[in-house]
């Protein structure tokens, strides 16, 4: 029994400067990858960690327990590429018996999943992230540089057939690269009940791996799938989720001078400056605008989450 428990005091959350509970975890396993992807790692390759610095699975379950204790429930194995780690699936069943642990996922390019999907699934993971930056297998192994479409098709259908929970499709949208796929992308995702995510580029290894001009912008990404997709419902909510972020800041912003202006609306009411039997009134409407502006914005925010 942990001295919290003996003494009947809950256990201190983690907690970040918003007061935003934290209760997710990424673990990186590896920094080695069997792909090469442009956007990801410099043409003249990465420093690899000694391979005595990298922690055990043993380490890395006790880091885990310690973090479930903090109030983590969700864990997601990442690299590198998870799955070149020899017998990750040990690692999960170590993970899976952790009490208070309740999901573990795993995000991979899928090179390997033809033959790793069922034990992970078997050992534990319920969700899967996998990397599909283009169905074209030239482009793929562009991008890749040395990846191999056929064998990332398979690991999906794979997946698909071990019964994860959840499978998404996570691609980066590079502009006069891979843009013209992807409302393709979307509806090849969707016809298999999986859940296509476009990603915009980052500028990994200090910018060096940067595709030049090629940035999509998440506004700019979703107008490319409502304009191409078939599918109107998808796509209206991709839509909706990618002005989200650049319209809720906007109505925080207008519900704060709302609220200033209801401030100073209802002082001048209160002391009698300024026509009270106006400003009063007036007070009282800017503070409904300032409630039903604070609440738009939430309500978009919950369906951002939602899509």
């Amino acid at each position: 029994m942990s001295a919290e428990a003996a003494v009947g005091v809950e256990p201190a959350l983690l907690v970040d400067p918003q007061a935003r509970v934290i209760d997710y975890l990424r673990v990186s396993v590896t920094d080695r990858c069997n792909y090469g992807c442009s956007y990801c790692i410099p043409h003249d390759g990465v420093e690899h960690a000694d391979r005595a610095d990298v922690l055990s699975f043993e380490e890395i379950a006790a880091l885990v327990r310690v973090f479930v204790s903090l109030g983590v429930r969700r864990v997601r194995l990442t690299g590198g590429e998870p799955t070149v780690r020899r017998d990750l699936a040990a690692l999960v069943r170590m993970l899976r018996a952790i009490p208070g642990l309740a999901e573990i996922a795993l995000s991979s390019n899928g090179h390997l999943l033809a033959e790793l999907a069922a034990p992970l699934r078997a050992a534990g993971v319920d969700r899967l992230n996998i990397s599909l930056d283009s169905l074209d297998a030239e482009r793929f192994r562009r991008i890749t540089r040395r990846g191999d479409l056929g064998r990332v098709l398979a690991g999906i259908e794979a997946a698909r057939a071990a019964g994860f929970a959840s499978i998404k499709l996570n691609t980066v949208a590079i502009r006069g690269f891979n843009d013209d796929e992807l409302a393709g992308i979307a509806g090849w995702a969707w016809q298999r009940g999986l859940v296509p995510r476009f990603i915009e580029q980052m500028p990994m290894a200090s910018g060096l791996a940067t595709v030049a001009f090629g940035i999509l912008f998440g506004g700019f990404i979703s107008g490319l799938l409502c304009k191409r997709s078939i599918y109107l419902l998808q796509c209206g909510r991709q839509l909706l989720a990618g002005y989200v972020i650049a319209l809720a800041p906007l109505l925080e912003s207008m519900a704060a001078v709302a609220l200033f202006l209801t401030i100073v609306a209802g002082m001048s009411a209160l002391g009698g400056l300024y026509y009270p039997e106006i400003a009063l009134p007036i007070a009282a409407a800017l503070l409904i605008l300032a409630g039903g502006i604070a609440y738009t914005r939430q309500l978009l925010v919950r369906l951002q989450r939602s899509v």
